[in-house]
């Protein structure tokens, strides 16, 4: 919760952080978004909520510090010295199924090289090894949009995901910013295949992806999001 202060009036607006598109409230699912001026609401859900004091939220990286661990990942990313076709870990205690499914389709495969599957390394490695990679797996975990994603997206990677059944406030566009599969995936090593031989398509990818990051999910984007929006909606 916070207090928007204009002129002399104080409006309650509330970020929901939940990973349920379902949860509206502030601090329990059973909530209502009713008592505030306005609640950001992160994975807010596709079509929204036919609330007007509801608006989509963004999404954060897992670390607080992700801009100044991703200096080093970007410039070895700009080098292009791939290691590996194709990259994803994945702890397998949320979203077992897809992910499951996902790392055993790329696993049982011989057109792409797959590196990752469902054990987990240090951020600094993991970041390491995502500028090292032509291609990064994005799956939901406890909601549909995990912290990957934005990582990812810091870096500069060319992610392919399944379908998000959230959106950011300003949507990613499919085969622009992230290349979205099949809702079955049944089309993912396909891609991966594609976009791994593919130099060109690969790179516009990332240039769109690391561009997206930094006018929507950089920390200062993504506040200037917040007190923009709060001036347009909360009169003074």
């Amino acid at each position: 919760m916070i207090d928007f202060c204009r002129g002399k009036r104080v409006y309650p607006v509330g970020i929901n952080f939940s990973d349920r598109p379902e949860s509206i409230g502030l601090g329990n699912d059973r909530g209502d978004a009713a008592p505030l001026a306005l609640l950001f609401k992160m994975q807010f859900r596709n079509g929204g909520y036919g609330v007007e004091n509801i608006v989509p939220g963004g999404f954060v990286g897992e670390s607080v510090l992700i801009d100044f661990l991703a200096m080093g990942p970007r410039r070895e990313r700009n080098r292009q010295q791939f290691a590996y076709d194709v990259y994803g870990r994945f702890g397998l205690g949320f979203a077992t199924d897809i992910r499951t499914r996902a790392i055993a389709a790329l696993r049982n495969q011989s057109r792409v090289r797959f590196h990752g599957g469902g054990n987990k390394v240090n951020y600094r490695q993991f970041l390491r090894e995502v500028a090292r990679s032509r291609v990064c797996i994005d799956l939901p975990g406890n909601g549909p949009f995990c912290f990957r994603l934005v990582d990812y997206l810091a870096v500069g990677a060319c992610v392919i995901s399944p379908p998000h059944a959230v959106t950011m406030p300003t949507p990613l566009v499919d085969r622009t910013h992230i290349v979205y599969t099949r809702p079955d995936m049944s089309d993912l090593v396909d891609l991966c295949e594609r976009y791994v031989n593919n130099d060109a398509a690969r790179e516009a990818v990332m240039e769109a992806s690391r561009d997206y990051y930094r006018n929507h999910l950089y920390w200062r984007s993504l506040s200037d999001y917040y007190l923009r929006t709060m001036l347009d909606r909360l009169p003074a």
